[in-house]
């Protein structure tokens, strides 16, 4: 699929350390075209802070970038399957969104959503997020939330087989490899899929739990930024 296409040059994006102590707010901006054959959409936020501005400046382009390489990725798959919309009578779609469902200074959680209906009979759904500690200057993993040795692994894969009733599990290969998640207003939300594909939208399975059933398993900064308003 496209999106794989220009995943590794967003995710190289992503390694960049934040280096700014300011909050920052964003106005979302987007590419977009349709004919009767074909209709595109591609979101991206244009950041604001008090501080660093050049670096801000610098986020900014490379998220236009990446938002503008995934554009004419789409454009130029839709040039390629066009004809599935004449024998379909159903125009392809591509839309890409994304929401901030967490931004309380210094953490950030930026989720995208991709929606692709084009060489497949249905839609295909795909999440990503990533979450930034900007007074660490991070990126942070799942497991940079957790003390080592508090055992948190077998606390979510035990809160995943509860929550789940499917077959597509969270399993300890997603947590220890690939684990997605984002910070929630109140949860953590843990979710993966099944495969390394583009998957429909109920095969996107979540995990949401509660900042205060992970006390124990937090480092102690995690637990002062999510449990309390102390810093």
């Amino acid at each position: 699929m496209i999106l794989n296409i220009v995943l590794a040059s967003f995710l190289s994006f992503f390694t960049i350390t934040v280096p700014t102590n300011d909050a920052v707010t964003s106005e979302k901006e987007s590419f977009h075209k349709s004919d009767k054959l074909y209709s595109i959409s591609v979101d991206y936020p244009n950041f604001e802070g008090t501080t660093k501005p050049a670096f801000i400046k610098e986020m900014n382009e490379r998220y236009k970038q990446y938002a503008q390489d995934l554009y004419e990725g789409y454009m130029e798959h839709a040039s390629v399957y066009s004809y599935l919309a004449k024998m379909r009578d159903q125009s392809l779609e591509y839309t890409s969104t994304y929401e901030i469902p967490f931004n309380t200074f210094p953490l950030v959680s930026i989720l995208y959503h991709h929606v692709e209906l084009s060489s497949g009979p249905h839609k295909q759904h795909h999440n990503e997020a990533r979450t930034f500690d900007i007074e660490r200057q991070k990126e942070l993993t799942l497991h940079d939330l957790f003390e080592g040795s508090s055992q948190y692994e077998a606390f979510l894969l035990g809160e995943s087989s509860k929550q789940l009733t499917d077959k597509k599990q969270i399993n300890a290969k997603h947590l220890s490899e690939d684990a997605m998640y984002y910070l929630g207003k109140d949860e953590l939300v843990l979710f993966t899929r099944p495969d390394a594909i583009l998957s429909t939208k109920e095969e996107i399975s979540t995990v949401a739990i509660p900042y205060s059933e992970l006390r124990p398993y937090f480092t102690e900064r995690y637990e002062k930024l999510l449990l309390s308003n102390r810093y």
